[in-house]
């Protein structure tokens, strides 16, 4: 019988119970969480056995131990982990939304023979809390797995938490921690940040101009939707990422002043090759299901 400890019972944390509790009936699923009652909620549901607010208490008989907490607190938690006598074997992994600073902390559990594989599964809602966690929500997402070059057992390590997840229905792809830092920084941590900042340009226009800001189109509301997510886990993620986001910020600025140029210009054929472009990438987006690779760096 296998044993899971779950730390951080939020939309994730949560979820992730709950694909496992599908498919692995007899687990015992045990989570750390500082609420008690998203813990009470997750026992009466059978989400979980138990649960209790410390990882001292609960991870030394665990086989694997998934970090699901914000990225600040992943990494303090590692520093806790890696003072723990963990079980023979046992395998530790996690959900943050960057990696570098992650595989770096986790480095001293390598050392002592545990296998950390770093994880990150492309799937969210603006919701929180595990009252929003479903056991879909990872469908056909993508699931980024991170190993340690220099853990000769990470193959084996990827393979048993890809089968103690099998049941999650996702996408496996495989990347090392600077790529991915990368790629979720233009595919997930840049759109937040502009959502987040057309939402509060546009709340300072409204006051300006005395107009409500409910005014706004179901456009508006799809493109910013991201924005109601929870501000703590996004400042850890930012701060995290801060390096690459500074890059990607700059040369997206740079991007709005080819625009802001072609409007001075009158240049109707950037604009319209802009936006021509855009509809195609996107289209594609929904439709293209031809890339199939597990490994990328």
């Amino acid at each position: 019988m296998i044993t899971i400890v779950i730390d951080g019972l939020g939309l994730i944390g949560g979820s992730l119970a709950m694909g496992i509790r599908k498919q692995w009936p007899n687990a015992k699923i045990y989570a750390v969480d500082t609420n008690r009652a998203s813990l009470e909620f997750a026992k009466v549901q059978g989400i979980i056995d138990d649960g209790c607010d410390t990882l001292e208490d609960i991870t030394r008989q665990a086989d694997f131990i998934i970090l699901a907490t914000s990225v600040d607190l992943i990494l303090t938690h590692l520093n806790v982990l890696s003072q723990l006598k963990l079980k023979r074997g046992a395998i530790v992994t996690d959900v943050g939304s960057t990696k570098k600073e992650i595989m770096e902390y986790s480095e001293p559990l390598i050392h002592q023979g545990i296998s950390f594989i770093g994880g990150h599964p492309m799937a969210g809602s603006q919701r929180s809390g595990i009252h929003a966690a479903r056991s879909d929500l990872f469908q056909e997402a993508n699931y980024f797995l991170i190993p340690h070059d220099e853990d000769i057992m990470s193959e084996q390590a990827m393979g048993q938490i890809k089968e103690l997840l099998n049941g999650l229905g996702v996408c496996w792809k495989q990347l090392s921690a600077e790529a991915h830092d990368r790629i979720v920084g233009q595919l997930s941590h840049l759109p937040h940040i502009l959502a987040a900042g057309l939402v509060n340009r546009t709340k300072c226009e409204a006051e300006q101009m005395h107009f409500p800001i409910q005014y706004a189109s179901s456009g508006f509301k799809s493109t910013t939707r991201i924005a109601a997510s929870d501000p703590q886990m996004w400042t850890a993620i930012l701060q995290s990422n801060s390096d690459i986001l500074i890059e990607d910020i700059e040369r997206f600025e740079s991007y709005l002043d080819e625009m802001k140029t072609a409007l001075q210009k009158g240049d109707m054929e950037y604009i319209c090759r802009y936006f021509r472009q855009a509809k195609a990438i996107r289209i594609n987006l929904d439709q293209d299901k031809t890339y199939n690779s597990d490994r990328f760096r």
